[in-house]
């Protein structure tokens, strides 16, 4: 659940980059959530896969 929520994180900030009017650093965001995503995904891969 965790890899899965960090994903749909990552997803959200990129949409939100693209289409959200906010004043916000969805960039740096999105780098932020996919710096978390990244590791935990491969230890996923490594353990299950």
């Amino acid at each position: 659940m965790k890899i899965a929520s960090l994903l749909r994180e990552v997803m959200w900030s990129m949409v939100s980059e693209l289409y959200s009017e906010l004043e916000f650093d969805y960039g740096q965001y999105t780098r932020s959530c996919l710096e978390k995503f990244e590791p935990a995904y491969e230890g996923y891969k490594k353990d299950y896969l």
